[in-house]
């Protein structure tokens, strides 16, 4: 349980700073896009070994919504 926490708040940092990079159109949005992306996934695959969790299921579904967004806006853009 503790590597899901630290997934949990690595990835948290992560998607709020490339949310942010996004906002200011930086020309580093590209990296941390596939950055968040990975962290994501990483965050949810670990999440999934604690399904009754409640906090765990939330958690898994809002990592797998993060990295659906990312590529959303990568293809946009």
């Amino acid at each position: 349980m503790k590597l899901c926490m630290i997934n949990d708040q690595d990835c948290s940092d992560i998607c709020r700073l490339t949310g942010q990079l996004v906002e200011r159109n930086s020309p580093n949005t590209d990296i941390f896009l596939k950055l968040c992306q990975q962290m994501s996934e990483r965050c949810a695959n670990e999440c999934d070994h604690h399904k009754n969790i409640a906090h765990c299921d939330k958690c898994a579904d809002a990592c797998r919504k993060c990295v659906d967004m990312c590529r959303e806006y990568e293809m946009a853009h």
